[in-house]
């Protein structure tokens, strides 16, 4: 279905709104991954950052790491230089 990687981020945004933010990652990474099946570049990497974000609040460094390096892949092969510039930022802070 074309539009389920939208459906994916929606659900992902109301499960972040709700406070669930593992839950919102889950939902965020099978938007990414929807998208990526339709060749929508710039939702898989949208995607991967917000699961990212979740992971990241959720205390779940590691995972956060990991997506948001998928994000910025994601972003640089789209040619979102500033994009790739904010994720190597929240990549940093993640670091320590």
């Amino acid at each position: 279905h074309v539009f389920s990687h939208k459906t994916f981020a929606l659900a992902g945004a109301e499960a972040r709104a709700a406070g669930e933010d593992a839950r919102a990652a889950e939902l965020f990474m099978e938007a990414a991954g929807a998208a990526r099946k339709i060749g929508f570049a710039h939702h898989v990497a949208l995607g991967y950052e917000l699961a990212g974000r979740a992971l990241a609040d959720a205390g779940q460094v590691e995972g956060a790491r990991e997506m948001l390096a998928a994000s910025r892949d994601a972003y640089e092969g789209w040619g979102a230089r500033a994009k790739v510039a904010d994720i190597d930022e929240a990549l940093a802070e993640l670091s320590g």
